[in-house]
């Protein structure tokens, strides 16, 4: 059985995105950002927040705003020297991380494609917000694919995602980096590939990593660029501060015919998102057809609560504070024949989510939420 559909959508319609975004034009000046101050990420509810928009595969970095999920402002070009913006992280300072890309190049279209080695290009870079000045953090060799980078709360490290070139599909690790001495140690490496990692979450005191992980079923005779399905994924927070093969740590199982789609870290435990099957309804794979719940856990990954979102969840995004206050939730949920499609975001603190607002139509939701 091969990867479900609903996840060859959105690999398709990343390739799609890096294809219409693809230039070599820098990124452009940001507008001034009076709008986003520590208190807004600190406060409740935020006003703004930073994300990438798409706008028929016209790819941008943007100011929204909260209350509407609407664009204020433009801030950054999405294609840098032939790369696509894929991530974005505001450190402590305030400073904007954002990530581009580009590959693999696919050879044909065999089962996976055949991606082919040296046909990627990675660059992170750091943007001061108010002057429009950036510094180059990290940019890679053709062989691998990075595909994003957070900075600790502390502002001593990051995390980076990161693969190699042809072998990216379902096949990433984590790279955390000192910045003080550029040393670096590396947590997954090891693992066996055609797993699941979700983007990792910083714990606020800056010593662990969040991540949803859906481990490999272990066939090996899939081609490269395809993959059997992962084991449902799990919450899983690991020690950052040490190199490890695997991705042991404190972990939490989803419920039956569920799977972790997206976490992130509060300061009294994790939150992640955690979508089912209710398989009567859909036997053909092609999308995930039962309840959205975000799961509350306490510091020792007990599950506390499990808060109703909706139904058929496609597409989600989490993302806290660095105090680990509050936490911006989007999520697209579209039942076919059913439903409206409906994207909807929501505020979550003191243990209570409150809606914001929602976005009526087809399409990818508010993606890469910063703030």
């Amino acid at each position: 059985m091969l990867t479900p559909l609903r996840t060859v959508r959105v690999v398709l319609a990343l390739l799609a995105a890096g294809l219409t975004a693809c230039g070599s034009s820098p990124p452009a000046p940001p507008t001034a950002l009076s709008a986003v101050t520590r208190a807004d990420r600190a406060g409740t509810p935020p006003a703004t927040f930073i994300a990438v928009d798409n706008q028929n595969g016209n790819l941008s970095v943007a100011l929204y705003n909260s209350k509407t999920a609407t664009v204020i402002s433009k801030l950054l070009s999405g294609s840098l020297d032939g790369m696509s913006v894929v991530n974005l992280a505001l450190d402590g300072q305030g400073f904007l991380w954002v990530t581009y890309n580009r590959g693999p190049a696919y050879a044909n279209s065999t089962l996976g494609g055949d991606p082919q080695p040296n046909s990627c290009a990675n660059d992170v870079i750091r943007l001061n917000l108010a002057t429009g000045r950036s510094t180059t953090v990290l940019s890679t060799g053709s062989d691998e694919l990075v595909t994003g980078a957070w900075p600790s709360p502390d502002g001593r490290m990051y995390v980076y995602a990161d693969s190699g070139c042809a072998n990216s599909y379902f096949d990433t690790h984590f790279t955390v980096v000192n910045i003080a001495t550029g040393s670096s140690w590396t947590i997954g490496a090891g693992l066996q590939r055609c797993h699941l990692l979700s983007d990792p979450a910083w714990t606020p005191d800056s010593r662990s990593l969040v991540v949803a992980y859906g481990s490999s079923t272990g066939d090996s005779n899939m081609p490269l660029g395809a993959c059997t399905p992962w084991t449902p994924a799990r919450v899983v927070v690991v020690n950052a501060l040490s190199a490890q093969d695997g991705l042991s740590g404190l972990s939490a199982a989803p419920d039956p015919s569920c799977e972790f789609h997206a976490v992130t870290a509060m300061a009294t435990g994790p939150i992640g998102l955690e979508h089912c099957n209710a398989s009567s309804n859909d036997s053909s794979g092609s999308y995930t057809d039962g309840p959205a719940r975000l799961v509350v856990f306490n510091a020792q990954l007990h599950a506390e609560s499990r808060v109703a979102l909706g139904e058929c969840e496609d597409g989600s995004q989490l993302a806290a504070d660095h105090s680990g206050s509050a936490a911006l939730l989007s999520a697209y949920l579209y039942c076919p024949g059913v439903t409206s499609p409906v994207t909807k975001l929501w505020r979550y603190s003191s243990s209570s989510l409150a809606p914001l607002t929602q976005v009526l139509g087809d399409g990818a939701p508010v993606t890469n939420i910063t703030w």
